[in-house]
């Protein structure tokens, strides 16, 4: 793929923000903004096929993207408060898998896990009662989760711009 300054920016937003964004929130954090939403969004499609990122769907079914560290397949947690996320190199489905197939008839050729909890920082907190999905660049100064390796698969889900909901 070739390396171009829209790609770059993408990439570094995905890579600097610790919780899930969307379309919009990474082209608003892109320094120059010299492409528009679609370019955004064919480039996201192409990195997540390329594992370079995952696309989430958040509770409020809007899409939602994280930044990969590695390519092979991985789950991720997020943190029910403050949103940050973290990559784990565990899956321990197979068996389970092979289980459904049986019982369904369907032949399974991927799946995507995402395990919610409470972060150290927020386990450690009063809970204030709201669930913050992403926040702007600044606000949260929080030290970043370690990464395990992962990586992710399959086709990015079609998603059109935010609706007012």
């Amino acid at each position: 793929m070739r390396q171009t300054p829209q790609r770059e920016g993408i990439l570094r937003v995905l890579k600097e923000s610790h919780t899930p964004l969307t379309v919009e929130e990474i082209w608003e954090r892109m320094p120059e903004r010299r492409s528009g939403l679609p370019t955004v969004y064919r480039n996201l499609e192409r990195f997540v096929h390329e594992g370079w990122a995952e696309s989430i769907l958040g509770g409020d079914q809007v899409m939602r993207f994280v930044r990969c560290d590695s390519r092979h397949h991985h789950h991720h947690l997020q943190c029910e408060r403050c949103g940050r996320t973290a990559e784990v190199d565990a899956c321990g489905l197979e068996e389970s898998l092979r289980n459904l197939e049986s019982l369904s008839g369907f032949t399974i050729t991927r799946h995507q896990l995402m395990l919610f909890g409470l972060c150290g920082t927020c386990s450690a907190e009063p809970a204030t009662g709201r669930l913050r999905l992403s926040e702007p660049a600044g606000e949260q100064e929080r030290a970043p989760l370690e990464r395990a390796s992962g990586g992710a698969e399959g086709p990015l889900p079609k998603a059109g711009p935010e609706k007012d909901r």
